[in-house]
């Protein structure tokens, strides 16, 4: 896929990090959106239908979890691409958000990874969407 024609939703509530990733995901040639919460998050999907959504997990009014069962569960929505990215291990989430989650193509921890690594990781999940 190139880069200019992905479009890629940030949902994120730290304005500091939603600048950052939108910044260095612009910089490769990305087109972003950009969400505060799970179901604005929601609300942008529907809108833009973007190629692939990063999503928070600790967010106010609706969490990452429950943004995530909401795209899942829309037969418009259902298709695209989530990664979960936060800074909460994925191993002390409970039962129902774990199966929750089990639906991201994958969980990224923020605190391990900076922005260049994300969006080399986005890169590759675009390529390999693509390409499956």
């Amino acid at each position: 896929m190139i880069n200019n024609m992905a479009k890629i939703l940030v949902v994120e509530d730290d304005p500091i990090l939603q600048k950052m990733y939108a910044s260095k995901l612009q910089k490769e040639g990305y087109e972003t959106f950009i969400a505060s919460d799970g179901q604005e998050g929601f609300d942008q999907a529907k809108k833009e239908m973007p190629d692939f959504i990063l999503l928070d997990l600790m967010m106010p009014k609706t969490d990452g979890a429950a943004a995530l069962r909401l795209l899942k569960d829309d037969e418009e929505t259902k298709g695209i691409p989530v990664a979960i990215l936060s800074v909460i291990p994925e191993d002390t989430q409970n039962a129902e958000d774990k199966i929750t989650l089990s639906n991201a193509v994958a969980y990224w921890r923020k605190d391990q990874n900076n922005p260049s690594e994300i969006t080399e990781k986005i890169k590759d999940c675009l390529n390999n969407k693509t390409t499956s």
